[in-house]
């Protein structure tokens, strides 16, 4: 992944991932007790399907998608983008190649997603969030843990854990921030290159 570079090319190469909004948390799979329950967020039950790999309670799963997930699963995606995790309502969360999310919130720990969703929506990584409601963005989180996005559509507040900063942004704008995020992330317009540049 390239370097998030201020006022210059942002963010990775912006590929395929979408709504990193399912709790994507950390590097390393949660663990989890057994059941037989699929993920349940408010917005019905979470299902996978494209090339990806699903870890839960720290073991990779012998699986084939589509495939229903559950509260703590880790999923991530190798060299092809395009996995996909769907809600009964439509909302959905696209991964980019080499992109890991854990479900439990859409938690990031690397990579980038594209996020459609209808309804209330948080993308997050250690430590920033991103909220949203109908919206369309991309939330990204490169391998320095570096966070950057774009909003396609709608607005997107994107505001610190640890420290008191929010960020409004509007259809077109990007954000970045350098880790470990303590200061206002520096935000700016879109240009039509970059985002002719987001392929998922």
């Amino acid at each position: 992944m390239k370097k998030i570079v201020p006022h210059g090319t942002m963010l990775l190469r912006y590929g395929t991932v979408l709504l990193l909004c399912l709790a994507l948390q950390g590097c390393y799979p949660a663990a989890m007790g057994p059941t037989n329950r699929g993920v349940y967020t408010g917005r019905g039950y979470a299902q996978l399907s494209g090339r990806a790999e699903v870890y839960r309670g720290g073991r990779r799963l012998q699986i084939s998608p589509p495939i229903r997930l559950q509260r703590g699963d880790a999923v991530q995606t190798g060299a092809e983008p395009g996995a996909r995790i769907s809600f009964p309502n439509g909302d959905a969360v696209i991964l980019d190649s080499n992109t890991r999310v854990h479900l439990s919130n859409v938690f990031i720990g690397f990579g980038r997603i594209l996020a459609r969703v209808q309804g209330l929506f948080e993308a997050e990584n250690e430590n920033i969030i991103a909220g949203a409601e109908g919206t369309e963005f991309v939330f990204e989180v490169n391998r320095d843990r570096d966070v950057g996005g774009t909003v396609l559509d709608g607005a997107v507040v994107c505001r610190s854990k640890r420290q008191g900063w929010r960020v409004p942004l509007n259809r077109g704008e990007i954000f970045y921030s350098r880790f470990p995020n303590m200061v206002n992330p520096g935000k700016r317009p879109a240009t039509r290159k970059e985002l002719d540049d987001i392929r998922f």
